[in-house]
């Protein structure tokens, strides 16, 4: 069964131009990709992306938290506009991020709610950048978007925490995005926590350029290394790669909807 990864940015200089890139992760089994796009460059991009392979790009957009933006940005209102207008399959990544403290808190938060009330507005899925601010997403998750009868589940992307995160996040019905991040061998805590989760809770990603599974770390990321890593996980868990792409693909076409097209740019 092909892969699905989850989350990439296409549109970063690092893969850009990405058609030959996008061709290849294609030929390597990789048949659908979520194309991150947190600018108005990178959401250009995207849909020249998306008219070339409508059947394996699809869109996610959002401000990332550590990102500066100045008022006269006019990316949020296409995020705004793509959402309404049915041509994005999640909001993100957005969230919170203490680690890089390039935007103070109180503004991560009140764009953070923002994209809260966009998703549930438009009833798309979030997807949530999560770093040194664990405590403070619960509780936004908590009082400002989980209480709502028209919240979608969401996935914590990037995710490198241990069992007590990953019970919180998977008992709000939510799932956590897997990389090449699994394969480091720093990343034990990591490594026992996914051994052990259900097969419905966890869907793939690469976050290519970033990430690079090993042996590749060294590598600039693609999609065309999605495979590793699901290799990496049928060996960990103990189970057949027939059943990692299975699960994973099927927890992706669930969480983000992807056997429902959306519009054309």
């Amino acid at each position: 069964m092909p892969l699905i990864d989850t989350h990439i940015h296409w549109a970063d200089d690092l893969l850009w131009p990405a058609h030959s890139r996008v061709e290849e992760a294609i030929t390597c089994g990789v048949t659908s990709m979520m194309n991150i796009c947190l600018s108005l460059s990178d959401l250009k991009r995207g849909i020249e992306l998306q008219d070339k392979y409508p059947s394996s790009i699809v869109l996610a957009a959002a401000l990332h938290p550590a990102n500066i933006y100045e008022k006269k940005d006019l990316f949020w209102e296409e995020v705004i506009q793509k959402a309404k207008d049915g041509k994005l399959h999640a909001i993100g990544e957005t969230g919170l991020d203490i680690f890089h403290k390039t935007v103070p808190l109180e503004e991560q938060q009140r764009r953070f709610l923002l994209h809260m009330e966009l998703a549930i507005e438009t009833g798309l899925p979030l997807i949530v950048h999560c770093r040194d601010a664990f405590a403070h997403l619960l509780e936004m998750l908590d009082h400002h978007y989980l209480n709502h009868p028209k919240c979608r589940p969401g996935v914590v992307h990037c995710f490198d925490g241990g069992k007590d995160k990953c019970k919180e996040i998977l008992k709000r019905g939510w799932m956590v995005g897997i990389g090449g991040r699994i394969t480091y061998k720093k990343s034990n805590v990591l490594r026992e926590c996914i051994q052990e989760i259900d097969s419905d809770s966890y869907v793939l990603e690469t976050d290519a350029p970033y990430l690079s599974p090993d042996p590749n770390r060294k590598r600039i990321n693609e999609s065309k290394y999605l495979p590793e890593i699901a290799h990496f996980l049928a060996t960990l868990r103990r189970e057949k790669i027939e059943k990692i792409e299975e699960d994973t693909s099927r927890n992706a076409k669930v969480l983000f909807d992807l056997d429902k097209p959306k519009k054309g740019s």
